[in-house]
Order: C-alpha cells, then structure tokens, then sequence
C-alpha cells in the first residue's frame, strides 16, 4: 500500500521525504494558517497546536437519545483534554438511560432544552490552543505524576509530564486523561475513589508502555484517604470488591507510589464534577498542575495525612470467632480427600500443642520438618489403630490372649511404641524392619483408603496386584486385596485409560444373504494375491497370478479360480471357468473392480449384439426365440 499525503511541521524531514514523480499529493505543503484534520481534531503544524471545530447541526424538534448519542460522539478526543467538560454530556446520557427513554422517542422538553444548551456552549471550544509537546524543550529531568478523583456522578483520572528547562524552571503539561460515569446501582464514595486509582493504575500502565520508561518511577496521587489506607493496609482483611481492586493496582503499581493531595489541589477534582467550556478556557490547574509543583520538590506543600489504623478501615470482613471443643479425629479424617495435605494439616496442629506446651520458648522454622511429617503419621496410625483395635490393644498391653473372633489374631501381632505390628518368621531376614514387621491397617477405614489412593498416584496408577505389593512393604491392610481392586476400579484416570466401547446396531442382513437359493445362485466375488506360480521344473521362473474367491451368499461355499493377471478377458475366462463347474449365476456381487467392470460391459455389448441379431432374424421371418438365441451365444462365449 503506498502512503501519501506526508506532513510534518519540520523542514529537514520535509526535505529528506523529497517528492514522488506523478504525485502531487506524495507531501503536502502546509502554509501559515493552513490545517490538518482529522475527525474534528485539527493540528497546525507550525504552530504545533491542537484545535477542536464543533459544527452545530442540532435540530430541537427531532432530539432523541440515538440523535444525541450520535453528536455526542462527534467530538474526537482521543487523549482527553475536554473530560471535564464531556463528561457532563454523558451523564446527560445516563440519566437518559436511567428514565428508560426509547431510541427514536422525542425527549421531554427540560431534557431538550438542557441538552441544547451543553452543546451550544461547546461551540466555544474553537479558540481553545493546545500545544502539542508536552516537554517544552530539552530536559534531562522528566518527571510523570497522575491524578485520579471520584464523585457520585463520575470519576477518572489524568497523566502529567513535568520537566525543567535549561534555566532551572520547572513545567508541567497535560498528557492524557481518562474518564467513566459511576453505575447507576448506588455505591459509595470509597469505592468509586478506588475504581478512579485503579483507572489512574491502568492508565499510567498504557502511558509507561508507549513512552518506554518505568511504570516504578510514575507518582501517583489522590485526595482519598481511605484509598490510601486500603493500599497500605493487610489486603487479607478486606472484602472481595475491595480486595480484588487493591490487588489490581499492587500488580501494576507499588504502594510507595502513592501521596495524598488536598481536593482543591487535585487536577482530576474537575474530571469527577465536569465544568462548562467556559470554565475550561481559563481553568490553570487543568492544564498545568497546581502552583507548588512548578517548585522543587523540597519547597512543596503536599499534605502529610495520617492513614487510618487497620482495625478501622472500612470495608473489612467481619471477624467470626470459633469455639474450639474436643472433636474425634474422624471428623478431620472426613475434611480431607488426601492423603499428604492431612498429615500435614496433623503436622500444623501438634507443632501448634507442643508450641503451646513449651509457653512459646522454641522458635520452629517456617516450614515442615520431615521428622515431624513421620511424627505426623504416625500419630494418625496410632489414632485408627487405637479406634479399630481397642480390646486387642488392651489385651496385648496386659499381656492376654486375643480374643477367638479377633481379625488380627492369626497375625501374632505385637505392640511397639503403641503401635501393633505383624509378627510372623521374618526376624533374621536381610530386609528391613518395617517389612518384617508391617503396621496392622483396618479393612475400609478412610485412612485405609487414602493410604491407598496416594501409593496409587505415587506408582502411576499401577494394578491392583502390585499397589497391594507396594503397600505390604510398610502396612499390612486387613482385606487389602479389595481395598486394592476398589482403588483401582474406582480412579478416574485408570477408568479414562480403558474405556469401554458401545457396539453399533448392525443393520438387516441383504435379502440374498438370508434366503435360500441353489448354491451359488447368487454369489460374490473379490480378487486375493498375488502369488506366485512355479511349474516345479528348475530354472523355470515363476509366475505372478492371482485368485478369483466365489462364495455362495445362500451356503457360503466357497470356489476358487486361479487368474492369470487383473485384464478383463482374463476374468472373463474366469468367470467361463466357474460357471462351467459351477452353472450360471443369477446375480453376482463385487467391488466395482476396473476388471469386473470391463467384463461387464464386455458382457451387456455381447447381449446387444444379440439382440441386434435376433431382430433382423425375426425381420427376416426366422422365429427363433430370443432367450435361446441368447442362451446359444453366450455358451459359445462362455
């Protein structure tokens, strides 16, 4: 695509564009007083200011909200130097809204005459001079500040670029500004001040990544103290609509950035209310920030505020306090799906008793210890045993027999540590003691389950056989060959990993294939091979044929033919052959082969020809029948 139309307000980029043979219009010459356009937005280029011409073509006889609408977004503005003053037409528009007001419905009068009034008065917008650049000259000094306020109407926030000439004055320019008009649904002033720094934070975001600079070294400003107290503040305590917009802006921004400013020194105060065009004309602080800052930052009277104390911010969730009381462990058994996660859920709880004990002498690294994650299942084992095995605890502790009805009986088991182990005749082997001496488990008890769940995972979803095997190595489970089968059978990825494939419904079998008929009365036909052929005389090479396969839809049978190659006369021959032995067929099935289908046109032109022939015989008074005719030559045929 060739570009044309090149304007610049600098002669030497002018001069090295050059001009295009051909093309009047490859540059364009910009004369004193002449203007660039661009929908609504004019630039003088020597001058090196923007313009905005509004052309007013209301009619108050047909005013309706897609009329309004439409003028309303006229007016190009793409960074945002008339907010303040467009705003007000959009709230305009949202009341509209709010009264619920058809498209092409006229407006009641007062909303007319209001109406004409906005857009009449932004008419004198025509002598407003904006300059371009917004570092007036060469500066090693660039600062970038935002501003960001709220109302109940509206709120947005704006983007200043201050720098410092080669005399050691300081200036500061409007860049950008952003604005939207608050949600019809009621909400407060803190909120609506914090949707306006999350804006600023966003904005500053767009700013930094076009310029090119750091977003860290942008200082942000606003007139909400509470704002200022949520960023600041412990963001776990805070409610969701909070929260999650606090976080939004520590993502993009860091909670040093931010300063408080009095209202009436806060640029953006006149975003949140909007000001009439006359207003904007002559409003200093809009476009060149407040006098103070045009000083060195050490002169500066910005307000130092004291935040607001955690336990008084508003929006905060409301502490609920819980009544601890002895609970069994089943209950902590039943919250938890893992195996890992409850011991080290069991892990926190005793580092927390024994933390208790100590009266808080010990300090405990930040994280778990392994010691104390062994310690941890421990307890858990002896906490199930202990509910699963009481009498038999009892009576290995007094040294007494095992009850007859007892399952673990037939074990030998023994008591170590509070812990029952398996006896058995492993004592002098070379393993090691847990596989001597295995941990009893109880048949189905959850922690029975879970235990089994997590070697499950751990071995890659492995069968049942050697999940049971793996187990055996340090527990001995009471019916661990169901346990191991329920696992298994009961994992969603091992279930994923076999499905099971529904069979379709097969259709009716052809009528030919279910009823009787002579044998190969109907038949089909296929070609198998190739093979090889050998006369059985040395040196002889073989040769390459194939088998013509006949099979009977009534019996089944089956007829082989041996062919030659894959020609239509050697099929033909064929088929002579078969029908020979065989008698000849009513209907014959196949693949549509090219060899079965030049057969059978060989075949329909040699009955054409019969036909042909038995007509001039029955011209030529001859009163032979035709199905003889036809039967006689394609036996000679045949």
């Amino acid at each position: 695509m060739p570009l044309r139309k090149w304007c610049s307000n600098s002669q030497d980029i002018m001069e090295q564009m050059g001009r295009r043979e051909g093309d009047t219009l490859f540059t364009l010459e910009i004369g004193d007083g002449e203007i660039v356009k661009s929908l609504g937005l004019e630039w003088k280029p020597l001058l090196d200011q923007f313009f905005f011409t509004l052309s007013s073509t209301l009619q108050p006889k047909c005013l309706t909200k897609r009329v309004i609408l439409s003028d309303l977004n006229k007016i190009f503005d793409p960074l945002g130097f008339l907010t303040p003053v467009l705003i007000k037409g959009k709230i305009f528009l949202q009341q509209m809204w709010a009264e619920k007001i058809d498209w092409d419905k006229p407006l009641p009068i007062a909303m007319q005459t209001k109406w004409s009034a906005f857009y009449q008065s932004l008419g004198q917008l025509k002598v407003l001079e904006i300059p371009r650049k917004v570092i007036p000259s060469l500066s090693r000094d660039i600062e970038v500040h935002g501003f960001c306020d709220a109302s109940e109407e509206a709120y947005g926030a704006c983007i200043y670029v201050r720098s410092i000439d080669v005399n050691g004055i300081w200036s500061s320019r409007l860049l950008c500004s952003k604005t939207r008009v608050a949600p019809l649904k009621g909400t407060t002033i803190p909120r609506l001040e914090l949707n306006g720094a999350l804006l600023l934070a966003e904005l500053a975001n767009k700013v930094s990544d076009s310029w090119g600079f750091q977003l860290g070294s942008c200082q942000l400003w606003t007139d909400s103290i509470v704002v200022l107290s949520w960023i600041n503040s412990q963001q776990t305590r805070l409610k969701s609509y909070v929260l999650n917009r606090i976080s939004q802006i520590l993502e993009l921004t860091d909670a040093n950035q931010w300063h408080h400013v009095r209202t009436a020194d806060n640029p953006a105060d006149v975003i949140s209310r909007g000001i009439s065009a006359k207003e904007l004309l002559v409003a200093d602080l809009w476009w060149h920030l407040p006098r103070w800052m045009s000083d060195q930052k050490s002169q500066w009277n910005a307000s130092e505020v004291q935040l607001i104390k955690d336990e008084e911010i508003p929006e905060q969730r409301a502490v609920k306090l819980a009544l601890v009381t002895s609970l069994p462990l089943t209950k902590l058994f039943d919250a938890f799906s893992n195996w890992h996660k409850l011991v080290r859920s069991v892990t926190w709880l005793l580092r927390f008793i024994k933390y208790m004990k100590l009266k808080k002498t010990i300090e405990y690294p930040k994280h778990l210890l392994v010691s104390e994650l062994q310690g941890a299942k421990v307890a858990v084992i002896k906490w199930v045993q202990r509910e699963s095995f009481h009498e038999e605890i009892k009576s290995l502790e007094s040294n007494k027999e095992l009850l007859r009805r007892s399952k673990i009986k037939n074990l030998q088991p023994f008591i170590k540590d509070g812990l029952i182990h398996v006896g058995g005749r492993l004592e002098y082997s070379n393993i090691s003691e847990q596989q001597k001496h295995p941990l009893v488990l109880p048949a189905s008890h959850r922690i029975t389950r879970l235990i089994f769940e997590d070697r499950h995972r751990e071995l890659l979803h492995c069968g049942p056989q050697a999940l049971l095997a793996e187990i055996r190595r340090m527990y001995w489970p009471l019916r661990g060959r169901i346990m191991a089968r329920s696992v298994t059978s009961r994992c969603v990825q091992c279930v994923k990993a076999r499905p099971k494939f529904l069979l379709p419904l097969m259709a009716p079998l052809p009528k030919d294939r279910v009823q009787c008929s002579r044998p190969f009365g109907i038949a089909g036909v296929d070609f198998a091979g190739p093979i090889v052929i050998r006369s059985g005389i040395r040196r002889v090479t073989g040769i390459k044929a194939w088998i013509a396969v006949f099979v009977c839809f009534s019996t089944r049978a089956v007829h082989l033919e041996a062919v030659e190659d894959l020609t239509s006369a050697a099929f033909v021959a064929c088929l002579r052959r078969f029908m020979s032995r065989r008698g000849k067929c009513k209907r014959i099935y196949s693949d549509n082969g090219t060899n079965f289908v030049g057969a059978q046109k060989e075949l329909t032109a040699y009955m054409e020809k019969l036909i042909n022939e038995w007509k001039e015989k029955e011209s030529n008074g001859d009163s032979t029948p035709l199905q003889l005719l036809i039967l006689e030559g394609f036996g000679r045929m045949l």
